[in-house]
């Protein structure tokens, strides 16, 4: 088994010693846009600890938009809320990169520092045309899934609500019947997912509605 000689530990050591690492802040600024960490490119969204919190708030909104129901949808509204929090962090990660861009050195004082900063990032966006490309392409694949998420969403929806109001038309009439026959009726006897509430509230918009339909041919 071979050993380091204590020669080669020494040599390596004074080695190491001749390259530190960046030292003027121009330096410092250039080496920090080599390397744009993130996770955009896969399907995961990653959320630090610090915006958990956010997050959470985010996903509720969502939540409060869509109403869903069943395991699918709400699987189908928590990507929507992944998707569209990734695509916000994108463009914030994008913005930050161009104002780090319009730091580094401008090819001349203007004496305005707007003008400066201006110039500086003209002048310096070139070497980093890569990162704020892949971050574009990054930002349309999440819409482009958004897009087709909501789509898988909305048809759901259609169906599931379509169901639903077939459901209770049927659930109404059993009910209303029930009613006349004075005998005790629960949806679950006849496998009804709805409940008596539900059957309720749609049978007085039934006739609500039947009331002002009704009215409307009398006058004419």
């Amino acid at each position: 088994m071979k050993t380091t000689s204590d020669a080669k530990i020494q040599a390596n050591q004074a080695n190491s010693k001749l390259s530190t690492g960046p030292k003027s802040e121009e330096t410092k600024r250039k080496v920090s846009l080599n390397s744009v960490k993130h996770g955009y490119s896969g399907h995961a969204c990653f959320i630090p600890a610090h915006e958990q919190e956010a997050y959470e708030k985010h996903f509720q909104q969502f939540r409060a938009d869509y109403k869903p129901k069943g395991k699918t949808e709400e699987f189908l509204v928590q990507s929507l809320a992944q998707l569209s929090w990734s695509a916000e962090q994108i463009r914030a990660t994008a913005t930050s990169l161009m104002s780090l861009v319009g730091t580094q050195h401008a090819p001349f004082e203007t004496g305005d520092e707007g003008m400066t900063f201006n110039l500086a990032q003209a002048a310096n966006v070139g070497e980093h045309l890569k990162e704020i490309n892949l971050l574009g392409i990054y930002e349309q694949r999440k819409m482009r899934l958004f897009k087709t998420t909501l789509h898988e969403l909305t048809e759901l929806q259609n169906v599931r609500k379509s169901q639903e109001k077939e459901e209770l038309t049927v659930a109404a009439q059993i009910h209303k019947a029930a009613k006349r026959a004075f005998q005790t009726w629960q949806p679950e006897q006849d496998g009804f997912a709805c409940s008596v509430d539900e059957i309720d509230r749609h049978i007085a918009r039934s006739e609500r509605l039947s009331s002002f339909t009704g009215g409307a041919k009398a006058a004419n």
